[in-house]
């Protein structure tokens, strides 16, 4: 193998294969004489697909600060590196190195150093990965137990809306209120619509004992910390990220319960917009948890940063430009609550993404499959 041109990003594309071959004389002497040389040139298209469980990148980023994780189930440390340098050396590929290079602790998982998998000049999975059927609902929603409430003075709601192409806020009239509980039923979003629901959320900033409940039984959920295509700007005050304090929460519900039914692919933060943040500095589309604050949801926000703010608990999946442990742990759970089964199988079954093409991040065996090229062959 003389030289291979690796596909786009995405590990899906024509990689350029190039085989030589030398055809050399070997005197009494021991000298070499070169006769003949060949160069083979074939292009293939690759397709890279994750094969096993313990291989799927449950927590992946580009800047990585670990901290002292520990993973609970199957699956790999994804960092998506830009340099290969810090893993050429002697000891490039020691747990110590991958550790210091992820900016990792090992307080509590002696093994988490094997988890870590660095891979050069691959992007996150986009955020249409959740989108089969999507219909986005008509308002902009914002929450705050703190201020930036809305609503007439003597009765001002922590739950705002508003219009896509209006800048005034107001309480909604369907969600169900029961103590520090605010649950929010199916027909109170996409209402009529049997597929994925998307909302677009603004702001929310819970930092009492909080709780917003989304039911999603009956279809998934996905909350986009964003504004959709042609909203107004928000108005002031808003974040455009979410805050949970630790006694505050996030989860999705069956229809009239208040318990987190624990189903993390029913319930997707996602973003497509950010500023890919090199670094944890405070930027856009942050995600700040601690505790049990998100307990079971699927993250992927590839221009977005998850923060800790508290030692944190979560049943899922994080994809995120940055992840930023800031001294803190996490224990992520990667496998259902019921069948134990690895938390990809679910979500790939309700989100189709064999369908999609979407075969995994992680540590990937690529394949040939089929020419996308003329050979060429070259002898001098």
């Amino acid at each position: 193998m003389r030289g291979y041109s690796s596909p786009s990003k995405t590990g899906v594309g024509e990689g350029v294969f190039e085989v030589e071959g030398v055809v050399k004389r070997i005197n009494n002497s021991g000298e070499e004489q070169v006769l003949a040389r060949t160069l083979l040139t074939r292009s293939l298209y690759v397709n890279g697909s994750v094969s096993n469980e313990n291989d799927w990148g449950v927590l992946t980023a580009q800047h990585l600060d670990l901290g002292p994780a520990q993973i609970d189930g199957p699956g790999s440390i994804l960092q998506l590196v830009q340099t290969n340098q810090p893993y050429l050396r002697t000891d490039g590929c020691s747990s110590n190195t991958l550790l210091t290079e992820a900016r990792g602790e090992t307080d509590s998982d002696n093994q988490l150093g094997l988890r870590i998998w660095p891979v050069l000049n691959r992007t996150l999975p986009p955020s249409n990965l959740y989108a089969i059927s999507p219909k986005i609902d008509e308002h902009i929603w914002s929450f705050d137990d703190t201020e930036n409430e809305c609503g007439p003075r003597r009765n001002r709601s922590s739950i705002c809306i508003r219009d896509k192409t209006d800048s005034r806020r107001r309480a909604p009239m369907d969600v169900i209120r029961d103590g520090n509980s605010v649950r929010i039923p199916a027909t109170a979003i996409c209402p009529g619509h049997s597929g994925d629901c998307h909302v677009y959320v603004e702001h929310i900033n819970l930092q009492k004992n909080s709780r917003l409940l989304i039911e999603n039984d009956s279809r998934p959920v996905v909350l986009h910390m964003e504004l959709p295509q042609g909203a107004s700007p928000s108005p002031s005050g808003m974040s455009g990220g979410i805050q949970l304090g630790n006694n505050a929460q996030i989860c999705g519900v069956n229809t009239g319960s208040n318990l987190c039914n624990n189903q993390p692919e029913r319930l997707v933060i996602t973003a497509s917009s950010g500023d890919s943040p090199q670094n944890c500095q405070p930027s856009q589309q942050q995600l700040k948890i601690q505790g049990l604050s998100l307990p079971s949801a699927m993250v992927s926000l590839p221009r977005g940063s998850v923060h800790l703010t508290g030692d944190t608990q979560v049943r899922g999946m994080i994809w995120s430009h940055a992840f930023c442990a800031n001294g803190h742990q996490l224990k992520l759970t990667t496998t259902d609550i019921d069948s134990n089964q690895h938390l990809s199988v679910h979500a790939g079954e309700l989100w189709e993404w064999k369908n999609s093409g979407f075969t995994g991040i992680g540590r990937t065996i690529n394949r040939g499959i089929l020419g996308t090229g003329i050979d060429t062959f070259r002898q001098w």
